[in-house]
């Protein structure tokens, strides 16, 4: 697994968090860090440190033949490469883990995100970690959910216009069961789509009010976002 941190040269650390990004995360994979004093971006998502992952042995897969989509994908790939995939998951969730355990956990709750994201192909996928409602079910499953995100994705399954998209949690079942995949039209306003992965289906949402209600956004979460509805334009 590749690591790469993006953070703010500003940014205060405490020794402990100058330790996990220099030495400890070094224990999980291929590290890398990376500064900037500042940056612009089309969207409304405020993060405090962006952490990218990148599963080697999924990106290295020539294919996702067909039988990757669906609940069969995973056994359907070959024997090594589902061991190797395997390890890799085992690996992120240690990683996560230890990561929440120091930037995250028993501290104040921020506004500002804690971001990890992945590449796929021209897509960018975001997820945030330290939403309020956030569990230690949600942080356990999540490299799973990337994973089944990345073939999806891959093979054109969902469709991201905007080349950016955030999977974002059922809290209620402690799942990962949206990803965001708003149109260009909807910079500026609300996520005007998503995918749902319970029902395997792409939905439209036609207003901000109709967004934060079927979300059950917080004021808390506000800047968690890749398009923040709870924002007065």
């Amino acid at each position: 697994m590749n690591i790469k941190f993006t953070y703010r040269q500003s940014l205060e650390l405490s020794k402990s968090e100058q330790d996990f990004l220099l030495i400890e995360s070094k224990y999980f994979g291929s590290v890398e860090t990376k500064t900037y004093t500042s940056r612009s971006s089309a969207l409304d998502l405020v993060s405090i440190l962006e952490t990218t992952l990148t599963f080697v042995v999924v990106t290295n897969l020539q294919a996702f033949g067909k039988g990757f989509i669906g609940e069969d994908w995973f056994k359907n790939l070959g024997s090594k490469t589902r061991k190797e995939i395997e390890s890799e998951i085992i690996q992120a969730k240690a990683f996560i883990k230890a990561y929440f355990e120091v930037f995250v956990k028993n501290k104040e709750n921020k506004q500002d995100a804690f971001v990890i994201s992945e590449t796929i192909g021209e897509v960018t996928l975001f997820v945030v970690i330290n939403h309020y409602k956030m569990t230690d079910e949600l942080l356990d499953r999540l490299p799973q959910a990337l994973v089944d995100t990345y073939g999806k994705i891959s093979l054109g399954y969902i469709d991201i216009e905007s080349k950016v998209c955030q999977l974002f949690p059922d809290f209620e079942k402690n799942e990962w069961r949206y990803l965001f995949t708003p149109t260009f039209n909807g910079f500026g306003n609300f996520v005007d789509q998503y995918f749902d992965f319970r029902t395997n289906r792409q939905i439209q949402i036609n207003s901000k009010l109709d967004f934060i209600n079927r979300f059950d956004l917080i004021d808390e979460d506000k800047y968690k976002l890749i398009i923040n509805a709870l924002i007065d334009r």
